[in-house]
C-alpha cells in the first residue's frame, strides 16, 4: 500500500501575493493583474468560510490576514473599478471581511469605492447598472450573496461615517439598510449597536437611552446582548448590564 495523501479537505489555502511589474521591472497588463485579483478573491473566499468564528482573532491571525492583505491594497484600489458589478462588489466583501478581521480601518478611498460598488446593484429590484449606465435585470443571480456582500459593505461606511463624526452619510446609509434589517438578525443587531455607539460618542444620553430601550438582542447571537451590557454599563447602568 501506498502512502495515505493528506486530506485537502477544509484546509486553507496559500494567499498569494500582489505583484504589479513583471520579474524584469516592468508594469504588468491590466489584463494580467485582473486574473490575478480573481485568483486571489477566490482565494480569500475560500479562507473565510473556514474562519472559526471567533469575536476577536489571536493576535497572531490578525497579524498574518493584515500580511497577507496588505500587498494587495493598491491592486483592489486601482482594478477592481474595471471589474464588472458583482464581481466588484463581492471582492471588496472580503476585502472589508479582513480589515473587520485585523481591527483595521477602513483606508481612503475605499469608502469611495464601496459606495460606488453599492450604488451599481439594486437589491430590492433585482437590478444591476452597468458602466455605461445601462441597467439590467438580473433575477437568476445568487441574490441571497449579493444581499449579504450589499449591507457588509454598507455597515462598513456607516462604520466609517461614525467615526469620522458624519451624521448626513451615516443616517443615509442605514437609511439604505433598513429593507435588509429583516435579512439576517445579525444586521438588525448590527444597525441597533451602530445607533447606539452615535448617541454614546456624542454624549446625547436622551437618545442613547430611547436606542436603548428599542434595541432587543435576546434572541440574537450572545455576544450582542454582551455589547448592549457593555454600553449600559459604560452609562452606569450597572444593574441593567
Amino acid at each position: 500500500l501506498g502512502p495515505i495523501p493528506a486530506p485537502t479537505v477544509n484546509v486553507p489555502k496559500n494567499e498569494p501575493s500582489a505583484p504589479e511589474v513583471t520579474p524584469d521591472g516592468k508594469p504588468k497588463e491590466l489584463s494580467d493583474r485582473i486574473a490575478a485579483l480573481r485568483t486571489t478573491v477566490e482565494v480569500w473566499r475560500w479562507n473565510r468560510h473556514l474562519y472559526p468564528k471567533w469575536l476577536i482573532a489571536p493576535g497572531s491571525t490578525r497579524f498574518t490576514v493584515w500580511m497577507n492583505t496588505q500587498n494587495w491594497w493598491n491592486e483592489f484600489v486601482k482594478i477592481t473599478p474595471h471589474l464588472p458589478p458583482v464581481e466588484r462588489l463581492l471582492a471588496l466583501r472580503e476585502l472589508v471581511w479582513r480589515l473587520d478581521t485585523a481591527l483595521l480601518p477602513y483606508f481612503e478611498p475605499m469608502e469611495t469605492l464601496f459606495a460606488q460598488a453599492l450604488d451599481s446593484i439594486n437589491c430590492e429590484q433585482k437590478i444591476i447598472t452597468l458602466s455605461d449606465g445601462a441597467k439590467e435585470e438580473s433575477p437568476d443571480l445568487d441574490w441571497s450573496d449579493l444581499r449579504d456582500a450589499w449591507h457588509t459593505l454598507a455597515l462598513a461606511i456607516v462604520r466609517a461615517a461614525r467615526d469620522r463624526g458624519d451624521q448626513q452619510a451615516f443616517t443615509a446609509w442605514l437609511q439604505r439598510l433598513a429593507p435588509f434589517a429583516e435579512d439576517t438578525g445579525e444586521v438588525a443587531q448590527r444597525i441597533a449597536y451602530e445607533r447606539c455607539q452615535w448617541s454614546r460618542g456624542r454624549l446625547d444620553y436622551e437618545i442613547l437611552e430611547k436606542d436603548l430601550s428599542t434595541w432587543n438582542p435576546a434572541k440574537s447571537d450572545r455576544a450582542w446582548a454582551l455589547r448592549k451590557a457593555g454600553i449600559l454599563a459604560e452609562i452606569g447602568r450597572d444593574q441593567d448590564a
